[in-house]
């Protein structure tokens, strides 16, 4: 409504998204209230990343419980 862009951050269970195409098939709700899947205006793809950088003294570290 006040025409700024924000980033939202969603977090699911990981059992409910098993493929790229339960990912895509989420739905998110437009302007006006219709239900668009998300592939619709996403592109989804899988890729390989840190899935958290932790630096000690700029050291990479990483935490293990």
């Amino acid at each position: 409504m006040s025409g700024n862009q924000y980033f939202v951050g969603v977090q699911f269970r990981d059992q409910n998204f098993r493929t790229i195409n339960d990912i895509e098939n989420l739905t998110i709700t437009s302007k006006q209230g219709q239900l668009i899947p998300l592939g619709n205006v996403a592109d989804i793809s899988r890729s390989e990343i840190p899935t958290e950088i932790h630096h000690v003294n700029l050291q990479s570290a990483i935490d293990l419980t």
